[in-house]
């Protein structure tokens, strides 16, 4: 068996040919998926830095389009500029992807119910929502309004009583249930809930509209004209349905702010000010997996190396399908003094095995696969993850040194000189393309990339890789 001395990092390392005891599970990856479409808007008039992080936002759709968070926060951005269809897409791969999360799927329904969508495609999504977290208050209001929009009124009574029950100061839910009372003819208990909204919110037009209302089926005309006329008096805004509507968003949105924050900073490499506003949005829901993913990356992401393992441990327990999470784990596992090869390679085959198209998965294989001299399945998956997109130079070096093994060499000069564009500073893709490059007998190519690679690291041993060059050159003009 012929093996090959290949430069690798720092050090030298013998790499022979082995066979993968992975090999079986990478061949029965998953076929990929159909791409799906991300969406893209005009962008006239749009200022540079909203425009900025709607790039930004697409850019990381496109570089893992199976990271949920990634559609998440792009459905975000398209959500604040009310361009809610976008965003109902974007939601809807978000949850798609991770069906375990509340918050995708309760997005997306919201936006569904926004648009106008079939009451019982946007009340099944309201309803999928609610398996998930049975306990959050404005699903309940939105749901209540989705079925007073629709003449429901007996489900919206329980919809709007079950977000009072959840949260007892809440004005818009006592609007919401003042309404559907007084459309069911019980005007009595109708001006109980809107007296409550009208103390908190005295200024709303909406509410002072549906008690004057209550106020004239009670038998208070008085009172109805008071509060007529002090509705006359503000200024006109949005009807009753959009102005319900607009509350309604403003209450949704305001629990999301933190994690926008975080989502953004997070976004900017800013992980150390993610940080707090995740852990504050955990407060309130400390089951969701997704976010404390978020938690975990950016724990990694500022040196909390060991805090990130552990929380990216117990959430592939609770939720194995949550497939960032052991690659995390994986890399944390490749990273460390002494690297856990096997179980990181056993968690990367995993995810691959759900999810063939696993971009970071595929190229942490492979890397670790050249690294091992496995070099046959390191090229294979290579060839897998170059398919979905550009690699960087790193791996075009890890996969030149794999075909190197196989004695494909101009092949493997190919990948070198990749890594050696993309990178110029990379002194061991010099160093290993002057080595392909000496094996086709390029001496004078080969020469000048270890000039190259001793221009970047100097302790290399490169001085006496160009005099056998020179040696082997002479010899064959001679020989000529």
């Amino acid at each position: 068996m012929k093996r090959l001395l290949v430069l690798v990092g720092s050090c030298a390392l013998v790499l022979g040919h082995g066979v993968s005891p992975w090999a079986q599970e990478e061949s029965e990856a998953k076929a990929k998926k159909a791409p799906v479409e991300i969406p893209d808007v005009d962008t006239t008039g749009m200022k540079k830095e909203s425009l900025d992080a709607l790039r930004h936002a697409q850019d990381d759709v496109r570089a893992n389009p199976a990271r949920a968070g990634n559609w998440a926060r792009l459905g975000a951005l398209f959500d604040a500029r009310q361009l809610f269809e976008e965003a109902e897409r974007c939601y809807a791969e978000a949850a798609r992807i991770a069906p375990k999360s509340f918050d995708y799927a309760y997005m997306r329904a919201r936006v569904a119910d926004i648009v106008g969508g079939e009451i019982d495609a946007v009340l099944a999504l309201y309803a999928t929502a609610e398996k998930l977290d049975p306990y959050y208050p404005p699903l309940h209001l939105h749901r209540g309004n989705c079925f007073g929009r629709y003449g429901r009124l007996d489900e919206a009574r329980q919809a709007f009583s079950k977000a009072l029950a959840l949260k007892a100061d809440y004005p818009a839910a006592e609007l919401g249930l003042g309404q559907a009372l007084l459309n069911l003819g019980e005007a009595e208990q109708a001006l109980t809930h809107l007296l409550k909204a009208a103390a908190k919110a005295p200024e709303e037009r909406a509410v002072n509209t549906a008690l004057a209302r209550a106020y004239m089926q009670t038998g208070k005309p008085e009172l109805a004209r008071k509060v007529a006329e002090r509705t006359k008096a503000q200024s006109r805004g949005l009807d009753d349905q959009d102005r319900v509507r607009d509350e309604v968003l403003n209450q949704a949105s305001s629990s999301h702010d933190a994690m926008h924050r975080a989502e953004h900073a997070m976004a900017e490499g800013r992980f150390a000010d993610a940080i707090p506003d995740i852990q504050d949005y955990l407060r309130g829901r400390p089951g969701s997996t997704d976010v404390r993913y978020s938690l975990a990356y950016a724990l990694y992401h500022t040196g909390q190396v060991d805090e990130a393992l552990q929380e990216c441990l117990r959430i592939s327990e609770e939720d194995p399908d949550l497939l960032d999470a052991k690659v995390l784990i994986a890399q944390i596992y490749l990273n460390r003094p002494r690297k856990k090869s096997e179980e990181a390679l056993r968690l990367l085959s995993e995810v691959l095995r759900k999810d063939g198209t696993n971009f970071v998965a595929m190229l942490m294989m492979a890397n670790e696969l050249s690294s091992l001299g496995q070099a046959d399945q390191a090229v294979r998956i290579f060839e897998r993850a170059y398919a979905e997109q550009e690699l960087n130079a790193q791996s075009h070096h890890s996969w030149g040194v794999s075909l190197l093994q196989l004695e494909r060499v101009e092949e493997a000069s190919q990948h070198l000189r990749a890594a050696t564009v993309l990178d110029p500073k990379f002194a061991m893709a010099h160093f290993n393309l002057g080595y392909s490059l000496g094996l086709q007998g390029r001496w004078d190519a080969a020469i000048r990339a270890y000039e190259e690679a001793a221009k970047v690291n100097p302790g290399l041993p490169t001085q006496l890789r160009i005099e056998e060059l020179r040696k082997k050159q002479r010899e064959e003009e001679e020989d000529a």
